[in-house]
């Protein structure tokens, strides 16, 4: 029986004959649904809530591929991902190698899993390899590694903040009634932390999670969202609809960005939570839950209670177990174990192999503001893997030209890089032909001279130069 029996991949694409030979490709055992058009995608994720979807970029042949926010496969990858759960997200294009980084990392900061050039020699075997490592994911959350038989959990990193998280997520995981609020900074990974309780928690663990982004509810569907529906309870109401507390019977329901819940709303969170019962949109009666709530805020929850944003009762009833995830700039012993977490995570989607990380270029990083947290870093390792072009080792000409400006002299010293890393770095500095020249010259003069055992007439005549030019370079270049 195959591994990805009852995983589901909806195959969206308008060329028929490009389909059959993407289904070629993949893992045998999915159950499989197609899509022929945009429109198409978004009802049949709907309907079927599939596992990944495989989409283009680009839905016609006369569409350009740059601005890509206006190709219809990244409009609809949009729609889907505000969806909670939302199916993991492989964009391809025939085009890709032309996109500027900027564009190229767009889809990867609105949550695509991939994003490939299909014309690659590897695109098969890496849609094969990534399939798989989506629905791995599904099973535990990047990132994460959890051992049900002995309970036991890993995160990435070992510094002491990550020690405290990990202690935190034991600790709540074993008191399943107890509301647990999670705060901290953009980018930390609450959901993660989310994620590894429901996981962890001995009574709820086998039952869903069900993840919702409160700033992604509307005010007019909210309450249907949240408790549900019957069928034809306001106009458009085609279908019966459970409601999130009611398709996490049994197990969590985890509330992120809880301080964008609506005030209209708050109240109705909160007899939900105090009378363990939700009443459908067009329904009289009530119908009992049994859910244990997460919520999650980037914001000072107890600010929003003074200035009247957020009901004082709901937040003490939230903030029965409470935990604020650490910043990266509060664990920066755990960027170099993160890197490479995420370099390993994403290289399935590039030819290069990446054998190792230099130490300048996590010492470097080190030293940054990361305002995004893990999920910058994560971006980060895309960026470098997608520009990388020389070599099997990232070095510090690997990185982006942004983090460079940030931290490192406008000359990247011979010591940081390879010729041709410098080179490469050099160039997308925008370095003239006579600057880089200069530099490679004084490079060799430096190489040659740090030989010793030879005098000044003799590095001459090897050079093929006078020693009176030799003398004028070594002085020029302050040798």
């Amino acid at each position: 029986m195959s591994p990805f029996n009852h995983k589901m991949i909806l195959l969206a694409d308008w060329k028929s004959e490009r389909r059959r030979r993407i289904k070629k490709n993949l893992h045998p055992g999915f159950k499989l649904e197609m899509a022929e058009s945009p429109e198409k995608v978004i009802a049949a994720v709907e309907r079927s809530s599939p596992h990944i979807v495989i989409c283009p970029l680009r839905w016609h042949p006369s569409e350009a591929i740059s601005p890509l926010a206006r190709c219809a496969g990244f409009k609809v990858m949009q729609r889907m991902s505000v969806l909670k759960p939302h199916p993991e997200i492989i964009l391809f294009d025939s085009a890709v190698k032309a996109l500027s980084l900027s564009d190229y990392c767009l889809p990867f900061q609105k949550g695509a899993a991939a994003f490939w050039d299909e014309n690659d020699p590897g695109f098969a075997e890496n849609l094969k390899k990534v399939t798989g490592d989506c629905f791995a994911r599904h099973a535990h959350p990047p990132g994460v590694s959890v051992d049900m038989g002995s309970q036991s959990l890993r995160l990435v990193g070992d510094s002491p903040a990550m020690k405290n998280v990990r202690d935190f997520i034991k600790k709540a995981a074993f008191l399943s009634d107890f509301s647990v609020l999670i705060t901290g900074a953009s980018g930390t990974g609450k959901e993660l932390v989310a994620r590894a309780i429901h996981q962890l928690d001995p009574k709820r663990k086998d039952k869903p999670f069900i993840a919702v982004n409160c700033s992604a509810i509307t005010q007019s569907l909210a309450e249907s969202l949240l408790f549900g529906h019957r069928r034809g309870a306001f106009t458009g109401a085609t279908t019966e609809q459970l409601g999130y507390f009611r398709a996490a019977q049994g197990g969590t329901l985890f509330l992120d960005e809880i301080s964008e819940l609506d005030l209209v709303l708050q109240p109705k969170i909160l007899r939900a939570l105090q009378e363990k019962k939700v009443i459908r949109v067009g329904e009289e009666q009530e119908q009992a839950i049994d859910v244990r709530i997460i919520a999650a805020s980037n914001k000072d929850l107890t600010q929003q209670v003074r200035e009247g944003a957020f009901r004082n009762d709901l937040y003490h009833r939230l903030d029965v177990l409470s935990f604020r995830v650490p910043t990266l700039k509060e664990r920066k012993e755990d960027i170099a174990p993160l890197l490479q977490a995420f370099v390993k995570k994403h290289a399935a989607c590039y030819p290069r192999v990446i054998e190792g990380i230099h130490p300048r270029v996590i010492e470097l990083l080190k030293t940054l503001e990361f305002e995004g947290n893990v999920r910058e870093l994560e971006n980060l390792a895309r960026k470098i893997l997608f520009q990388k072009t020389v070599g099997d080792i990232i070095e510090m000409a690997d990185l982006p030209l942004e983090i460079l400006k940030r931290r490192v002299p406008h000359e990247v010293s011979e010591e940081d890089t390879t010729l041709e890393t410098f080179l490469a770095n050099r160039i997308r500095q925008g370095a003239s032909m006579s600057q880089v020249m200069a530099e490679c010259e004084k490079r060799l003069l430096k190489a040659v001279l740090h030989q010793g055992g030879k005098a000044r007439s003799q590095i001459a005549d090897q050079l093929k130069i006078t020693p009176r030019t030799l003398f004028n370079k070594v002085r020029s270049y302050n040798l």
